[in-house]
């Protein structure tokens, strides 16, 4: 056991080495759908954080994205209920499109730090453009969130980075506030732009579980900060 400073408190953290790692990986079924080169990817990236806390001590940066979550949620901004013990990191947005995206979608988002996407219409004849940039120094709005129970394998924490992400690809999540009045009648006139900041990770460890499944002593909670805009899109006139 080793104490580490996470979030501004003092947790217990165990440090494991890359067997252990692999042999919690490969217990989850889903496991099968990754390629190697993303588990050895995931592996090694998470097996290098636990080396660095060990490395540089026990006091660890306190960021933003941890933060802002936090403060949400205990000024009742967000209903999201957690142990007093929960223990909290980041996963960065920029390792997750490394360790997942595409070698396209890896090469765009080096060169400036984000992804654009588009939405088609039904008849393919119209769309609406979607940016997704990555600044952890963003004044977030609110968070979009995933959560399962479980057996603490680490790939479940991975299958909700994915889900929450897929949100964001999806324009399934959004400020609502901001939305314009005639956006239901005419979304193609619109360009929408979501800022995000790193993966919110949360470790709960309790009676989970059920009579059937005893073992799912896990609860694995994924929030993404976000700002959103929305904006009618940039006309392209010809000279």
């Amino acid at each position: 056991m080793k104490q580490i400073m996470v979030g501004g408190e003092f947790k217990q953290h165990i440090l494991v080495d890359h067997t252990t790692l692999l042999q919690n990986f490969l217990m989850n079924e889903n496991a099968k759908t990754y390629s190697i080169d993303c588990v050895i990817k995931l592996l090694v990236a998470e097996s290098m954080t636990l080396l660095i806390w060990e490395i540089y001590g026990i006091k660890e940066k306190i960021m933003k994205s941890i933060e802002f979550v936090k403060k949400r949620i205990a000024d009742g901004e967000a209903n999201v209920c957690l142990q007093d013990n929960t223990y909290f990191y980041e996963t960065t947005f920029s390792d997750y499109v490394n360790m997942f995206g595409s070698q396209e979608l890896i090469e765009e988002f080096e060169l400036s730090n984000s992804i654009k996407l588009v939405l088609p219409s039904k008849n393919l004849k119209d769309y609406i453009p979607v940016y997704i940039t990555y600044d952890e120094d963003v004044d977030f709005e609110y968070f979009t969130m995933e959560r399962c129970v479980c057996d603490g394998t680490l790939a479940f924490m991975t299958d909700l980075m994915k889900d929450c992400f897929n949100k964001v690809v999806g324009c399934q999540t959004c400020n609502i506030k901001k939305i314009p009045s005639d956006f239901q009648e005419e979304p193609f006139k619109y360009e929408i732009n979501y800022t995000v900041g790193n993966f919110v990770c949360c470790e709960e460890f309790g009676d989970f579980g059920t009579e059937e499944k005893p073992w799912m002593k896990s609860r694995f909670t994924v929030m993404l900060p976000i700002k959103f805009d929305i904006k009618e899109k940039e006309l392209c006139t010809k000279d």
